[in-house]
């Protein structure tokens, strides 16, 4: 049964970060960003710029997302040290010293 909230927890996010990736390529292109639109419009084979570009934004932004998610796994609050630090001083030994 764990094992199965795991590959619900990536597979969420990885949707997530996949829906993200879909709209970073389409407001690039729609909103023109540094002539983008302009020049995936004047290609020859415009389909192929666009593809490409879409699978790197998918691929990264869906990483990030399940990446993410896994790390946060054990950020319960409940499981984190409540208790009162104390520094303890430890004396390093000089190596220079030691070698002449």
């Amino acid at each position: 049964m764990h094992r199965h909230r795991l590959l619900r927890l990536l597979a969420v996010n990885g949707l997530a970060g996949s829906l993200a990736g879909l709209v970073v390529v389409g407001g690039l292109l729609a909103l023109n960003v540094g002539g983008l639109g302009s020049l995936v419009a004047a290609a020859d084979n415009p389909v192929l710029p666009v593809v490409l570009m879409t699978v790197g934004f998918v691929v990264t932004l869906a990483s990030v997302a399940m990446g993410s998610a896994v790390m946060r796994i054990g950020s319960d609050e409940d499981e984190r040290f409540e208790g009162r630090l104390i520094p303890i001083r430890i004396e390093a030994e000089d190596r220079r010293r030691r070698r002449r």
